[in-house]
């Protein structure tokens, strides 16, 4: 039977603080670590430090905004843990929260929550993440952004028009003969030139 070292990572934008834990439910070791490239670095040495004595590997991290992508990105990348064929578990917060009420005598910290993460892996009842694909990271990067520009130019266009309806309520009305529009396009260019001082 292989033994596996389980860590549980708690994310923020300072730092990770780390807990990593038997299969008996046992704290093993403990770290702090900057949330930047040598604090990634470190915790990579430090990862294969402590599992020196183990023949497997499972991570946990708690996906907390965008403050944990570089190091679920560095990790996986991290040859130096091949050799302990690495489960990589991404947990939306809610679950460590769930997991928590099992604990009704612990209180939320960084060092109580990193250990709720890895007895939540440790539990079993997770599926694994696959390992990001570098190549890819650029384009989730940029076509997340341009969904969220379009969905801001939607709400903007929205609240214009709403602005536009309590100062003007007819400029978007019928024309004469209540057929046609007056612009095909309230945001065109003469529909912008009527509005604009």
């Amino acid at each position: 039977m292989f033994s596996t070292l389980f860590v549980g990572v708690d994310v923020s934008q300072a730092e990770h603080v780390v807990c990593a834990m038997t299969a008996e439910g046992q704290v093993w070791a403990r770290v702090r670590v900057p949330n930047d490239r040598p604090g990634i670095e470190q915790l990579i040495q430090w990862m294969k430090t402590q599992a020196a004595e183990f023949d497997r590997l499972a991570v946990g991290l708690e996906s907390t905004s965008v403050y944990h992508w570089p190091l679920f990105e560095a990790l996986t990348q991290a040859e130096g843990l091949h050799r302990w064929q690495p489960q990589w578990f991404l947990m939306n917060p809610s679950i460590v929260q769930g997991f928590r009420k099992t604990y009704v005598d612990r209180a939320k910290t960084d060092p109580g929550d990193a250990f709720l993460i890895a007895d939540t892996i440790r539990f079993g009842r997770l599926r694994p993440a696959p390992a990001p694909d570098p190549r890819y990271t650029a384009l989730r990067v940029v076509t997340r952004h341009r969904f969220h520009l379009a969905q801001t130019v939607s709400r903007e266009k929205s609240r214009a028009l709403n602005e536009l309806f309590c100062l003007w309520g007819g400029y978007r009305a019928t024309a004469k003969d209540r057929d046609q529009a007056f612009f095909s396009d309230v945001f065109g260019r003469a529909s912008e030139y009527v509005l604009t001082p």
